[in-house]
């Protein structure tokens, strides 16, 4: 049984229900740019496939581009080296295999179609016709880069003579398709805004249009309005198997809600947890009594669950997700690896192992004490991560005042002392964060939300300012706890988040941010307080922004200088700065974007003139030669 660490959840759409409402606007987001760090290539076709057909996009001239008559005339499909999205609402360019020789990229958000009622239809297709005779079952196989937004379909169309295609019979069809035409997505399976694993390994069954067909043309068909970008490349055809069962993803969730936690501290682990899988039939023969086992084991490999689902038949290009709640027993902090494998009445017959096995990893942590984390991101306890990074010049219109959020839901009560918050190495010094915890709904935006507004200014508790050292960035974390301790209730949903300021993108915080496993809708947010769009929008990631519940990690393990008194405060003008411990220090005024708007030094007690400055509130950072701190002050 080979076994296959994957990613592929992007088809969970379960609502959470710590959440009041669950959706995403219509409204476009821009693309968070990131830095990829072990990144994993997706696996293409088994090798033991008979491959009949291969391209890689190295020679252009072996597909034709077309514009449909009468359709939007400023979109058009590109094949090259290099490309990439440069709209408004850019998407990062693919991350094929072969990408370094080209590959195919249709960019609608470049052609600004916005609210225009022309079609884009865009057509990429084959040069040259293939031969699939004595091939009577064949499967269609490319790797893939592509985000949705409202108002468009991707499809895969055949034609055995070059000059007649089939076409959908209304916008975006899935459903009722000519002979031909396939959708490259089944519904359900993206959310708008949020994109695909890149790259994602797309196989369509192709037989009924192109089995056995001397003459084959394959078009990829675009058709829409003012999308994101679509990305093609590595298109192969392969002989289709007679037995070919497998799971095209899975999850592990013990909220129920979807959302895979890879840091759970014990008391939040419930009475049972839920377990789910995408199964599909890629074979040429019916498949029955499909199983999908689930076993758990601890670190020391004893088995602590075991499950199989419900059979199901499965008939040869369907799929069905398989979602069950099992009962789990008391579980000691440690490492738990669960394998999920599926099986049929046509085991023997299978050729295809590859697709067969996905492995998920979680770690119970403390109750109490320094391992008391709670996270959604699994850095560290996946055996394979893929980290990327969000941050204050990840959107040109937004360089100061982002919030990055992680939803947090409980079993139990527990206490909220602060965050551990990930910070990529790209961070400047001196980039400011503030810690911070919000109520989920108040955070995600109503259903029926036209304006992009999520309501990020009642906080429960926030942090002190910080401001970033070397040292925090070399380690790549840094600890900021809340201002006072703080109860969370269970069934709630709570956003944890650092607001971000960057003194107008001169000294840039990116938030490390784990793209491994598609989280569910709104698993993590952004908040985006001025430019078009703002507001409130979800990551489909995990921000690397972990709850600490317990309070052995203080403040003192920052470094932080005490024995500073700073008073009155709010202020009219005079400020008053009491020094316990003689010496000299140094105190900047920084204004609410993150800007020093003015620099002293005083040796020991002093009071400070702040009113030549306009009313609102400011941070004081106040630092000897090895420590520091910061308070606010309100100029009234």
């Amino acid at each position: 049984m080979n076994k296959l660490y994957t990613s592929a959840l992007a088809c969970v759409a379960i609502s959470g229900a710590a959440l009041a409402q669950n959706t995403q606007r219509d409204v476009k987001m821009p693309y968070a740019p990131v830095e990829r760090i072990g990144h994993q290539q997706a696996s293409a076709a088994s090798a033991d496939r008979a491959i009949i057909w291969q391209d890689d996009f190295g020679t252009p001239a072996n597909w034709v581009t077309e514009i449909a008559p009468g359709a939007f005339p400023d979109v058009e499909w590109q094949i090259g080296v290099g490309l990439e999205s440069t709209g408004q609402y850019g998407t990062p360019a693919i991350q094929s295999t072969t990408a370094d020789n080209g590959y195919a990229m249709l960019c609608s958000d470049c052609g600004a179609n916005e609210g225009g009622d022309v079609y884009e239809q865009n057509f990429l297709t084959t040069a040259d016709p293939i031969n699939l005779s004595g091939y009577p079952n064949v499967i269609l196989e490319f790797q893939t880069m592509y985000r949705r937004f409202n108002n468009e379909q991707t499809y895969v169309a055949i034609s055995t003579d070059g000059v007649n295609w089939p076409v959908p019979p209304s916008d975006t069809a899935t459903v009722d398709l000519p002979a031909g035409l396939y959708p490259v997505w089944y519904d359900g399976e993206l959310t708008q805004g949020i994109a695909v694993a890149n790259p994602t390994v797309k196989r369509i069954n192709i037989s009924a249009a192109a089995g056995g067909q001397s003459t084959v043309w394959v078009r990829f068909y675009w058709y829409g309005v003012w999308g994101y970008a679509w990305y093609v490349d590595d298109v192969n055809i392969f002989e289709q198997f007679n037995y070919d069962r497998g799971m095209e993803s899975s999850y592990f969730s013990h909220t129920g809600s979807g959302d895979e936690y890879a840091r759970i501290p014990a008391n939040q682990l419930s009475g049972s947890i839920n377990v789910g899988a995408r199964v599909t039939n890629y074979g040429v023969n019916p498949q029955t009594n499909i199983v999908v086992h689930v076993e758990t084991r601890d670190a020391s490999n004893a088995v602590v669950l075991t499950h199989n689902t419900a059979a199901i038949d499965l008939d040869p290009e369907l799929s069905e997700f398989l979602d069950e709640e099992v009962s789990i027993g008391a579980w000691a902090p440690g490492t738990y690896t669960t394998t999920f494998w599926v099986t049929s009445d046509q085991e023997a017959e299978d050729q295809d192992a590859a697709n067969d096995t996905i492995v998920r990893v979680i770690e119970v942590t403390e109750v109490a004490g320094t391992n008391a984390i709670y996270s959604l991101d699994g850095l560290d306890v996946y055996p394979i991560a893929t980290i990327g990074s969000t941050g204050t010049n990840s959107f040109t219109d937004n360089p100061d005042g982002i919030f990055c959020m992680t939803n947090y839901v409980f079993e139990q009560n527990a206490t909220a002392y602060g965050v551990w918050v990930g910070i990529a190495s790209t961070s400047a010094v001196d980039g400011q964060l503030i810690a911070t915890l919000l109520d989920s709904a108040e955070v995600v935006p109503d259903q029926d939300q036209t304006s992009a507004d999520g309501d990020v200014g009642n906080p429960l508790v926030q942090g002190n300012d910080y401001f970033l050292t070397q040292a925090d960035i070399d380690a790549g974390f840094v600890y900021l706890p809340f201002q006072s301790p703080t109860a969370v209730t269970p069934g709630i949903g709570y956003m944890a988040g650092v607001e971000l300021y960057s003194n107008n993108g001169s000294s840039n915080v990116r938030i490390k941010d784990d793209l491994t496993i598609p989280q569910t809708v709104w698993g993590s947010a952004i908040f985006l307080p001025s430019g078009n769009p703002f507001g409130t929008f979800s990551n489909g990631n995990a921000f690397l922004i972990r709850l600490a519940l317990d309070p052995t990690v203080s403040i003192n393990e920052r470094e932080e200088l005490s024995g500073v008194n700073v008073f009155p405060n709010p202020s009219s003008g005079l400020v008053n700065l009491v020094f316990t411990v003689p010496g000299t220090y140094a105190v900047e005024l920084i204004d609410a974007l993150g800007k020093v708007v003015a620099q002293r030094q005083f040796n020991g007690t002093t009071t400070m003139d702040m009113s030549a400055f306009a009313k609102g509130t400011y941070s004081l950072r106040i630092s000897n030669e090895v420590k520091s701190t910061v308070q606010r002050v309100t100029l009234n």
